[in-house]
C-alpha cells in the first residue's frame, strides 16, 4: 500500500477537476480514486449558492480529494453535457460580487463551505474513511478556488488551486508558512491575476487577498501589461479604440489561459478525458462577467477554434462602430450594434 499520508499529485488534482466537470464519465476519475463519495448535485440548494463540487475517495490509501469546479460557460464547452442554469447564474453573480471586492460574500461562502464539508464528512465516515486534514485533500480552479481556500484556512487541508480568484475583503495572505495550499496562476489569466496580492486590483474598495502559497507560471512583466490592459478596458466611459483592443486581450486571455486544462497541459498532465472545445460564448461566461459588464461598452462576445486549433474572437458593442487595422466589421451587424472580429495567428 502506498503512504496514505502523502499528497496527490497534479495529475490527481486536475484529473479530479475534469471528472467533476463529466461527472457520468468514470474514466475521467483521478487513478486510483474510484469511488465518488459524494456530489454537491446531491442537494440542489448548493448550486443555487455558486458551489458545484464532487468528492473522490481512493479506495488503497485512503486519500481523499474534494474538487470544487469553477464555473463552465455553457453547453458548448462541455460538448453537449447539461449545465444547470440555476448554478450558472449563482455563479456568475458570486463572480460579480468577488470583482467589487463585496465583503459579505465571504461569510456566506464560508457557511456554505463548513455545510459541504459537514455532508462530505459524515459520508466519508459512513463508507469506513478517515476525515482529517492528514488524509483530506481539496483542489479548485477560477471561482471554485474560493471554496478551495476557505475550506483550507477552515480546516486545515492541503491542496492546488488553478486561476483562483481572491477572497473578498481579507486584509492580508494570512496562511501559515507551512501551509500546504499551493495555488498556481498564469502571469496572463486576468481572473489568476485578481486580487490585492496580484497585478489586477479589486473594482470596488477594501483589499482581497489569496490564502495560501503563490506560485505564478510566466513572467511579472506579463502581468504588468495584463493589468494595463485591465485598467483601460475598466476605465469609466473609456468606449474608444484602446478600449476595445483591450477588452480583446482580455477576453482572449480568459479563454487561453484561464481554464485548469490550460494549466494541466502547462504543468505536464496528460488528463485522463482530453478536453475539447470548439467555441465558448463569453456572454454566458460567468469568468467573463468580471469584466464584460464593464468592458470598453462590450455587450457579449465568442471565441471559437479552427481544425488546426487557431482561435478567433469576436466582440460585439452597442451603439458603436469599431474600425481598426487586423479587425473588421461582422457581416450583419446591426446599426444599434458594432461586432469586431480578429483572427489570431
Amino acid at each position: 500500500m502506498s503512504d496514505p499520508f502523502s499528497r496527490p499529485s497534479i495529475a490527481d488534482y486536475v484529473n479530479a477537476l475534469q471528472a467533476t466537470k463529466y461527472p457520468t464519465d468514470v474514466a475521467a476519475r483521478p487513478t486510483g480514486y474510484t469511488l465518488l463519495l459524494y456530489s454537491s448535485a446531491s442537494d440542489p440548494s448548493y448550486a443555487s449558492r455558486g458551489l458545484s463540487a464532487n468528492v473522490y475517495a481512493n479506495p488503497e490509501t485512503g486519500k481523499i480529494i474534494i474538487s470544487y469546479l469553477g464555473p463552465v460557460t455553457s453547453a458548448n464547452d462541455l460538448a453537449g453535457v447539461y449545465v444547470d442554469p440555476v448554478l450558472l447564474a449563482a455563479a456568475k453573480a458570486v463572480n460579480q460580487r468577488i470583482a467589487v471586492n463585496d465583503e459579505t460574500l465571504t461569510p456566506e461562502m464560508q457557511n456554505v463551505v463548513r455545510d459541504f464539508i459537514g455532508e462530505v464528512g459524515n459520508k466519508a465516515q459512513a463508507a469506513g474513511y478517515s476525515f482529517t486534514n492528514s488524509n483530506v485533500f481539496v483542489t479548485g480552479n477560477s471561482e471554485g478556488a474560493l471554496f478551495t481556500q476557505l475550506s483550507a484556512k477552515i480546516f486545515g487541508f492541503g491542496g492546488t488551486t488553478f486561476g483562483g480568484v481572491p477572497i473578498p475583503g481579507t486584509t492580508s495572505n494570512d496562511a501559515p508558512l507551512d501551509s500546504r495550499l499551493d495555488n498556481y496562476y498564469y502571469a496572463l489569466d486576468p481572473i489568476g491575476n485578481l486580487g490585492t496580492d496580484r497585478a489586477i486590483g479589486p473594482q470596488g474598495t477594501g483589499t482581497q487577498y489569496h490564502y495560501g502559497n503563490d506560485i505564478m507560471i510566466g513572467k511579472i512583466s506579463d502581468s504588468a501589461f495584463l493589468a494595463d490592459a485591465a485598467r483601460m478596458a475598466l476605465s469609466p466611459g473609456n468606449e474608444d479604440l484602446s478600449a476595445t483592443l483591450a477588452t480583446a486581450k482580455l477576453f482572449f486571455d480568459v479563454s487561453v489561459y484561464h481554464p485548469f486544462t490550460s494549466y494541466a497541459k502547462t504543468l505536464g498532465v496528460n488528463l485522463n478525458k482530453p478536453q475539447t472545445v470548439s467555441e465558448v460564448d463569453l456572454s454566458v461566461m460567468p469568468d467573463a462577467a468580471i469584466f464584460l459588464d464593464k468592458s470598453g461598452g462590450a455587450i457579449s462576445g465568442s471565441i471559437s477554434w479552427d481544425a488546426n486549433n487557431k482561435p478567433t474572437l469576436t466582440l460585439s458593442y452597442s451603439r458603436r462602430r469599431v474600425r481598426a487595422g487586423g479587425w473588421r466589421r461582422a457581416r450583419g451587424a446591426s446599426t444599434n450594434m458594432a461586432c469586431i472580429r480578429k483572427r489570431f495567428a
